[in-house]
């Protein structure tokens, strides 16, 4: 199995982040789980010290895959879809 990780965080002017990580995996023939590629991208804004406002997506590249295809697949999957989520961090 071959696999590498490429990851970009950076910090924009206005106090604007931009997180960016791609990730491949070759297959897993023992598993039964073919190759996959999967991007995710973070984007983050600072207005003060203490509040954080944040949006992203995962696995922005393909369909759904799956990255384990255990034996009791019947009870849980290892099939990822795309996500996006919204996050406000309040630090005191």
């Amino acid at each position: 199995m071959n696999q590498f990780q490429l990851h970009s965080y950076l910090t924009l002017p206005h106090k604007f982040e931009a997180d960016t990580s791609l990730y491949h995996v070759g297959a897993l023939p023992a598993q039964k789980v073919e190759r996959y590629t999967r991007l995710d991208v973070r984007l983050g804004w600072l207005p003060t010290r203490d509040l954080e406002l944040s949006f992203g997506g995962q696995n922005l590249l393909e369909a759904p895959h799956y990255e384990f295809k255990p034996y009791w697949e019947y009870l849980v999957s290892g099939r990822m879809g795309r996500a996006f989520y919204g996050k406000v961090t309040w630090r005191f």
